[in-house]
């Protein structure tokens, strides 16, 4: 091989083998063993003969000279454009792979909290509004609405203490949406409510609307395709606007534990309030109505604006009463707008 293209380990090698043959001395007689041999058909297969062996630094040497001479190829052949390895293609893929086009979506059914309204059953000093929420699939303002307004006529509240007094056979029969009024379009049947409930009924269903569709500031009733200004006898305005939250919504919510739900030993209540300033009494009743704890918390700002408040007790495994009032102003009587949720402790 011609020396200006030969590389060192190569020539290294060729040295260390001449050398070691050069070291051999031949037996007298292994001319003509070799010819025996040859001679011989049954001769030893090549599987079974012994290995030829070669002195410990010519087997390093040759180990040696084969590595550098794989290192000295592949650092040539990195300067033709050897591909990378497929270890390197996989990890420059990996961070160079364009996401997904298009809009996301999901196998799994997202929903968002609905807040639908209810009107308090129990006698006070004046008609309120409570609120439940309840999960709903996302819909475009439209159905959204529809969807609010009929879980309203339709779905009895999960507390005892809220109702409807809109005829249960009322339907929806369209819902547009147009410069931040919704005109909701019911059946006949909702002529046909009770007359001392018209203007609290319009509100609550002003409310859930407005809480389907935020951007929705006003509502007009149209019953059966015909716009109406009066429900059940009351006047309720054209269109119906969201009166002051502070003398609509009951004084006192209980927003946390919802009614039936079952909580830890460790129990934070949570609501919210109307209430001078912003003390709301609570009671935990048993079963049997006996009093297991009562405290007071205080809403984050007091009356005539509205709170969010919170208290925390421990209780044992148990079904239990959470009464939550405002305290009447004389100390005296029997108090007003409360709300209860009854849960379990595991």
């Amino acid at each position: 091989m011609n020396d200006e293209t030969d590389d060192p380990a190569a020539r290294r090698l060729r040295q260390i083998l001449a050398r070691e043959a050069n070291d051999i001395t031949p037996a007298p007689d292994g001319l003509g063993r070799i010819r025996a041999r040859l001679g011989n058909p049954a001769r030893t297969p090549a599987w079974k003969r012994p290995l030829v062996q070669v002195s410990a630094a010519a087997a390093a040497t040759i180990a040696i000279a084969g590595a550098g001479v794989s290192i000295v190829r592949a650092q040539h052949s990195s300067h033709v454009g050897r591909p990378a390895s497929s270890a390197t293609q996989t990890s420059i893929t990996s961070k160079t792979t364009p996401l997904p086009s298009g809009p996301f979506t999901s196998s799994a059914t997202s929903t968002h909290d609905v807040r639908i309204f209810y009107v308090g059953a129990l006698r006070n000093p004046r008609q309120v509004l409570y609120r439940e929420i309840v999960p709903q699939p996302p819909l475009t303002p439209e159905a959204a609405i529809s969807a609010a307004v009929m879980s309203m006529l339709r779905t009895p509240s999960s507390d005892h203490d809220y109702t409807s007094y809109w005829p249960a056979d009322t339907n929806v029969l369209a819902v547009d949406v147009s410069a931040k009024t919704a005109t909701i379009n019911l059946s006949a049947s909702a002529a046909n409510g009770p007359a001392t409930y018209g203007l609290i009924s319009a509100q609550q269903l002003a409310y859930t609307v407005e809480a389907a569709d935020p951007a929705v500031t006003a509502v007009t009733l149209s019953i059966n395709g015909q716009a109406v200004t009066s429900l059940w006898g009351a006047v309720i305005g054209d269109p119906i606007t969201t009166g002051d939250a502070a003398v609509i919504f009951a004084p006192v919510w209980i927003t946390s534990p919802t009614q039936g739900q079952t909580v830890s030993r460790a129990l934070t209540f949570t609501g919210e309030a109307t209430a001078p300033e912003g003390t709301v009494n609570w009671q935990i009743l048993a079963p049997d109505g006996h009093r297991v704890a009562s405290s007071y918390a205080t809403a984050t700002v007091g009356a005539p604006m509205r709170g969010n408040w919170t208290a925390t007790v421990t209780l044992a495994p148990g079904t239990y009463t959470l009464r939550a009032f405002i305290e009447p102003q004389d100390g005296a009587g029997t108090p007003s707008y409360v709300d209860e949720k009854t849960f379990s402790v595991h």
